[in-house]
């Protein structure tokens, strides 16, 4: 026989997305819909100055924009899509 108790699990949610480079904030609720705002995770391989590090940051679209626009190369770009056909 199991004899069951009721638990509560604490769920933590994002309330508040700040750029990493500007501090611009975004609130839930009012700007996230908007997607002005973008969260990266990069992990490094072994053998650099990040050696097996991971981080992670956000970026606005205005501070992501002035990133690509300081590349010597121009960055691949497509449209994305959650929608796979395969």
């Amino acid at each position: 026989m199991k004899i069951l108790r009721s638990v509560s699990i604490e769920k933590k949610e994002i309330d508040e997305l700040i750029c990493n480079k500007c501090k611009k904030a975004f609130k839930k609720g009012i700007e996230f819909p908007t997607m002005k705002i973008h969260s990266f995770e990069v992990a490094f391989r072994f053998g650099g100055k990040y050696s097996l590090e991971k981080v992670e940051f956000e970026l606005c679209e205005d501070c992501l924009s002035d990133l690509f626009d300081s590349f010597e190369i121009e960055p691949i770009r497509g449209v994305w899509s959650k929608i796979r056909t395969s």
